[in-house]
């Protein structure tokens, strides 16, 4: 093994020594190069213009709390009156009626037959009376109901249905022509003595529904140009009416000339779901074109105590 002199040594350590120099000072020109901020033109900015460089905001992203609009909502409860044809006792008579006489025969689901007939025993100015007639199992006909057949010469305008759970009774309506425009329903059931009783009256278009969510069926009403809204519930042994729209315009100052309203298409359907649409009908040109401005009131939903109407007064739908 050779050994190196000492002069050859020293060489050898002072070269080492400069490399080792020249490759530190390298590194450290570049670690200040990834520091040093450069202007837009690529220019090194000094130390100084660092210094009152305004510094970078960090990147967010703002909060936006829009504004709802908001209206102005009163609500209005319609309490009802108590209705005194409710349970209305009939005074039904044992008739003849012969068979050529009765165009709607209908039999309920216990066996019990109802009828309209063409009674000429009764007279009205244009001939003679429609009326309706029960015959229960093994009995005879009962009358207890006569018509004006005026208003309706076809036959097709009377008949009968079955309901349930209307008021806490289930029964029958019959179908009846009693205007020019429209056909009326009444409601009847035997009570526990078997003795016939009109429960409620309608006229024009009904439904019948659980509106307030009592457990038990309800009953509303529309006259068919939209003007009438009639809704029954019963609270306690007693049923009660709102009219709707008449009772409202005691709380609302009305425009000249305008009325309240509801829409016949959609009423049906926002009737079923407790949302009824109410409008302001103005008349915006005479007769006889009858134009009018329709405007959005409110909604009403049906309660255990009556009809509470939503008005809007500073926003329309």
């Amino acid at each position: 093994m050779r050994v190196l002199n000492s002069k050859k040594l020293l060489y050898v350590i002072i070269v080492v020594a400069a490399v080792f120099t020249v490759a530190l000072g390298i590194g450290f020109a570049i670690s200040r190069a990834d520091k040093i901020p450069l202007n837009d033109d690529g220019i090194t900015l000094s130390a100084t213009d660092n210094e009152c460089a305004e510094p970078t905001p960090p990147i967010t992203t703002p909060t936006i709390h829009a504004e709802q609009p908001t209206s102005e909502v009163t609500t209005i409860l319609l309490q009802g009156i108590e209705n005194t044809y409710a349970h209305k006792e009939q005074f039904p008579q044992a008739v003849t009626i012969r068979e050529s006489d009765i165009f709607v025969l209908y039999s309920l689901s216990d066996g019990t037959e109802l009828c309209w007939y063409v009674d000429n025993e009764r007279q009205y100015e244009n001939g003679a009376a429609y009326s309706c007639a029960y015959k229960k199992q093994g009995g005879s006909w009962i009358w207890f109901l006569a018509e004006n057949s005026n208003y309706a010469q076809e036959h097709y305008n009377y008949g009968f249905g079955e309901y349930e759970n209307l008021f806490g009774h289930s029964g029958f309506f019959i179908i009846a022509a009693r205007g020019t425009t429209y056909v009326a329903h009444d409601y009847y059931y035997f009570d526990t003595n078997g003795d016939l009783k009109l429960l409620i009256g309608s006229t024009s278009t009904d439904i019948i529904g659980d509106f307030n969510d009592d457990g038990e069926n309800e009953l509303i009403w529309f006259r068919t140009i939209g003007d009438t809204v009639m809704y029954y519930y019963r609270n306690g042994e007693s049923i009660y009416e709102v009219d709707v729209l008449y009772e409202l315009s005691a709380y609302c100052e009305l425009p000249d000339m305008s009325v309240f309203a509801v829409d016949w298409e959609e009423s049906a359907q926002s009737v079923l779901s407790n949302e009824l649409r109410i409008y302001l009908l103005r008349t915006i040109a005479t007769y006889p074109q009858h134009e009018m401005d329709k405007t959005f009131f409110g909604t009403a939903s049906f309660t255990v105590d009556g009809v509470a109407v939503e008005w809007i007064t500073s926003e329309e739908a």
